[in-house]
């Protein structure tokens, strides 16, 4: 649980030099955003198993070089995921990303795509072994009304288990449904 606190912590003070960045041009956006993972599953070598519904929180910085295309960094925690049926296992994810997000504006709202990629740290409890950490990425779709931010995305979480001398790759994967709030500067 501390480490968990301790990402959260640290992915913030991270980022928040950034909302200070080109304060005045108009062309950076940050947001704050929280969400629902739906239909989460771990992919092993032995094979796929659902997990429980669980939440993230995230953080993201965009610069807009051209009005319709912003380019940023990332955050996101997504806590406690556990396996549905039998063993106590929990995994959390820290990822730390690059991100894409082209968007079309209309009067009162944007619609807008997002791509994600980079690296994802995984923490597992109650597992007698160690976890390699991986890629991440991350594909979807959103809608900005006013400052407010609604969105749906496609994740994946890569790394390896190891118990003993057996190894297998994993991807744990999941729908996320994310509300949040857009800072402009």
């Amino acid at each position: 649980m501390k480490k968990s606190i301790f990402a959260v912590i640290m992915m913030f003070v991270l980022t928040a030099p950034l909302f200070a960045l080109s304060k005045y041009d108009g062309k950076t956006e940050a947001d704050i955003k929280a969400g629902f993972m739906i239909n989460p599953s771990l992919k092993t070598d032995a094979g796929t198993t659902d997990m429980n519904m669980t939440f993230s929180i995230g953080t993201d910085f965009y610069y807009y070089a051209v009005p319709s295309i912003g380019i940023g960094l990332g955050a996101n925690n997504i806590f406690g995921a556990k396996v549905k049926e039998g063993g106590d296992a929990k995994y959390e994810f820290s990822n730390l990303y690059f991100a894409l997000k082209p968007k079309i504006s209309f009067d009162d709202y944007s619609i807008y795509y997002i791509g994600q990629i980079g690296y994802g740290l995984i923490r597992a409890t109650d597992f007698a072994g160690s976890v390699e950490n991986g890629l991440y990425f991350g594909i979807g779709v959103g809608v900005e009304y006013e400052s407010f931010i609604f969105e749906i995305l496609y994740s994946s979480n890569n790394g390896k288990l190891t118990a003993g001398s057996d190894s297998s790759d994993i991807t744990y994967s999941t729908l996320a449904l994310n509300i949040g709030y857009r800072f402009h500067y």
